[in-house]
């Protein structure tokens, strides 16, 4: 029995030295492959019946192979910016399907090879798309933590092909003169004089700003001093008048339509007086200015080009300070304007940052967050099945699935027009191929050595 077994343990051993050479060479194959774990070969002893003082029973050696997907691969730049690779645990979400079913499998990969397909989704060399969160109806990007597979859909770099968004803010920074001569009062101030074009402001600047439609106009701002000290008639107006509904906006005529009025004071020092200031809307409502910011409440623009009834607030700057609107004894300027909003933009381009978040550039200098990639973690990620196509499952060693947001939890970052290179080391295999040859030769002389000692066996009859 000890010579079969001897015989057999020898025949084992030929099969897992088979497998482990099975493994090297699809290491030496896979040495350019974007993303490719190593795969090394652990071997184990079968024992058959346990051994005693004087009997000896061999059971022969089993290959188990591990795939070292925990292991970090380098990274290499690339010119794509939807090239993709992690640094660090974890790996992307992907699927077969673009449009995958709740049933539809997920996959797990770290060969970020994507580019986007015909319909803007972004899919690997493998046919396989990337998975991402959407951005809310609010635009917002939720976290990935506690999400399910199934509430994943497939990242679109076309999911927002263009984009305008209305301005809904405008802040003034600018000194007005404070010994500026108020030449032109004295014709008798009406509101919508200035801008009707009948009475020229001692300062004015246009400036732009964009409704829903992401549709430009200009909105000048004019100040004319008064025979007050410290205090400046103001109007805002849009030109020309005729952008504006003229019903809605009846101050001013076809050349400017005023959408606020009114008096800005200053104090001696120079800096705003919101208390003094008194400011209406055009309908004459009182327009309020918020002491610690210096915001105003909203002032509704109606346009006749279809766009959004739109509401903006202007800034003034808090109260007694001189951070936007000031009246010292210089020359009167514009010093700047923070004015939110733009023009309609098409796609330039997409960026995913280190936290996984995908953003839309536009070409109008618009950027908008359109999904967040999470990270696949598993407590064993060397225990995950390897799938054709540079893929991972979920298996019983591999542990349960956690997402997480990339660069938290001791998840890896994202890192952008670069792919992480396969984790073969040649000079490794090369040696572990000499190895492996040298045992498996090493295994045929045990059953050749067996079947000369069976024939000496059988001889003993003759």
């Amino acid at each position: 029995m000890s010579l079969f077994g001897a015989m057999l343990s020898g025949v084992s051993a030929l099969s897992s030295h088979t497998q482990s050479m099975a493994a090297i060479s699809d290491n030496i194959s896979n040495v350019n492959t974007v993303g490719y774990h190593q795969t090394t070969t652990r071997f184990q002893t079968l024992v058959t019946e346990a051994a005693t003082a004087t009997r000896y029973t061999p059971g022969g050696v089993r290959p188990s192979p591990l795939s070292l997907v925990d292991k970090q691969g380098l990274l290499q730049t690339s010119s794509s910016s939807t090239d993709l690779s992690l640094e660090g645990r974890g790996l992307f979400v992907v699927t077969k399907a673009a449009s995958p079913a709740s049933t539809d499998e997920r996959f797990f990969t770290r060969a970020g090879s994507f580019r986007p397909d015909s319909n803007g989704n972004l899919v690997n060399a493998a046919g396989y798309y990337l998975q991402g969160t959407p951005r809310a109806t609010n635009g917002t990007l939720p976290s990935n933590v506690g999400s399910a597979l199934t509430s994943l859909s497939t990242v679109n770099v076309n999911a927002v092909g263009s984009t305008a968004s209305a301005t809904s803010s405008v802040a003034m920074r600018a000194n007005l003169k404070a010994s500026q001569v108020n030449t032109t009062w004295s014709l008798g101030y009406v509101a919508g004089n200035m801008a009707n074009g009948t009475m020229a402001p001692d300062f004015s600047r246009d400036m732009q700003i964009f409704d829903s439609l992401g549709t430009a106009h200009t909105l000048t701002m004019g100040f004319l001093k008064t025979t007050t000290a410290n205090q400046w008639q103001m109007e805002a107006y849009i030109q020309p008048g005729t952008d504006l509904n003229a019903t809605s906006h009846a101050t001013g005529n076809a050349s400017g339509r005023v959408v606020m009025r009114g008096t800005v004071a200053f104090n001696s020092n120079g800096s705003i007086d919101t208390t003094t200031t008194a400011l209406v809307d055009r309908a004459g409502a009182a327009v309020t200015i918020a002491a610690a910011t210096g915001a105003t409440s909203v002032l509704p623009f109606t346009w006749v080009n279809g766009a959004s009834a739109q509401n903006i607030s202007f800034n003034f700057g808090a109260a007694n300070s001189t951070s936007n609107l000031t009246q010292f004894d210089g020359a009167s300027a514009l010093f700047g304007t923070t004015i939110n909003g733009s023009i309609y933009g098409s796609l330039a381009g997409v960026e995913v940052s280190k936290t996984g978040v995908v953003t839309a550039k536009f070409d109008n200098g618009v950027n908008i967050d359109i999904f967040r990639l999470p990270i696949a973690d598993f407590p064993n990620l060397n225990g995950l099945e390897s799938i054709s196509g540079n893929l991972y499952s979920q298996s019983t060693t591999s542990g349960s699935l956690t997402l997480k947001d990339a660069t938290q939890s001791g998840a890896g970052s994202v890192i952008a027009s670069a792919l992480e290179s396969s984790t073969v080391d040649l000079a490794e295999e090369f040696s572990n191929m000499i190895v492996t040859q040298r045992a498996y030769s090493a295994s045929t002389r045990i059953i050749t050595t067996t079947d000369e000692m069976l024939n000496e066996l059988v001889n003993i009859k003759r």
